[in-house]
C-alpha cells in the first residue's frame, strides 16, 4: 500500500468537499420545508404543515449522515498522512545515521602580511 502525503491531503479535500455537497443538500431540504411550512401557515392547512416537519427531519438527517461520511473519510486521510509522516522520519533517520561528518577545511599555515605603507 503506497500510502504518501499527496494521497492523505486529497483524502483530507475529499472529505471537505463532500461535507460541503451535505450542506448544500441539507440546506435544501430545509429551505423547501420552510415554503411548504409556509404554504401551510397561509392555507390553515395542518396535513400540509406535517408533510414541512417530514422535510425538516430529512435535513437533519442529511447533517447526521454527511456527519458520519465525512469524519469517516478524515479519519482515514489522517492516518494516510500519520503513515506517511512515519516513514518520513524514518528514512531521514537513517539517512543521518549513514552520512560520513567529514572534518572541516584547515586554515592556511601561513596568514598572508599586510601591504607596507609609504
Amino acid at each position: 500500500m503506497n500510502a504518501g502525503k499527496g494521497e492523505g491531503a486529497f483524502g483530507v479535500m475529499l472529505a471537505f468537499c463532500a461535507a460541503m455537497v451535505g450542506a448544500a443538500r441539507t440546506e435544501l431540504c430545509a429551505e423547501i420545508g420552510i415554503v411548504i411550512a409556509s404554504v401551510a401557515l397561509l392555507l390553515s392547512s395542518r396535513k400540509i404543515w406535517l408533510f414541512a416537519l417530514v422535510f425538516g427531519a430529512a435535513s437533519a438527517g442529511v447533517i447526521l449522515r454527511t456527519y458520519m461520511h465525512t469524519s469517516g473519510l478524515l479519519e482515514a486521510a489522517n492516518q494516510k498522512i500519520a503513515l506517511a509522516q512515519q516513514r518520513t522520519d524514518e528514512i531521514e533517520g537513517a539517512d543521518e545515521a549513514t552520512e560520513t561528518v567529514t572534518p572541516p577545511a584547515a586554515p592556511p599555515a601561513s596568514a598572508p602580511s599586510a601591504p607596507e605603507s609609504r
